[in-house]
């Protein structure tokens, strides 16, 4: 059932692979997420009148199956050193 929600299309290839989903009681919001082997990603919430591929680009790690939670371990950890 994670395939629910819309796949959208953006030009970039790390954006390959997003679905949309809006917030059920919040029309304006709309949930960005991944569907991976093993997990479903959610990755940004948005409101709908935003520039969503500028955001996403800007925000969003190549579908390498790296969770955010990872990718912020791995800069914290580059951080420290």
């Amino acid at each position: 059932m994670p395939e629910v929600g819309v796949r959208r299309e953006f030009q970039s290839p790390r954006l390959r692979g997003l679905r949309q989903w809006p917030v059920p009681r919040f029309a304006d919001y709309l949930l960005f997420y991944r569907v991976d082997s093993d997990a479903v990603r959610v990755l940004r919430l948005l409101h709908a009148k935003m520039d969503i591929a500028r955001v996403l680009e800007d925000d969003i790690p190549p579908p390498n199956g790296q969770s955010l939670a990872d990718l912020m371990a791995e800069l914290l950890k580059e951080e420290r050193e």
